[in-house]
């Protein structure tokens, strides 16, 4: 399944923009985690992403996003993760 993005061009270069279901798609999560996320300020045990408020509309930077999800390290086994011990390249 795709994602849709709103892309708009600055000086600054591209962006894309993703609603929140968009969002709670890439991360893997429901539309509704994403936005309780908003009014708590935390999303599965870590600072929420940042977003957009363009009036009523609600964006995220894909940018964002993926920054977000690199602070979660990864694991191959769930022995890995209760020991925290990171997985190997």
């Amino acid at each position: 399944m795709s994602i849709n993005t709103r892309v708009i061009e600055s000086e600054f270069g591209r962006q894309d923009l993703l609603s929140s279901s968009d969002a709670a798609r890439l991360i893997g999560i429901a539309e509704i985690t994403i936005k309780k996320s908003r009014r708590s300020g935390t999303l599965l045990g870590k600072p929420a992403p940042v977003f957009l408020k363009m009036g009523r509309v609600v964006r995220y930077e894909a940018g964002a996003i993926q920054q977000w999800l690199a602070q979660f390290q990864p694991f191959r086994t769930t022995d890995e993760a209760s020991a925290g011990k990171f997985a190997e390249e």
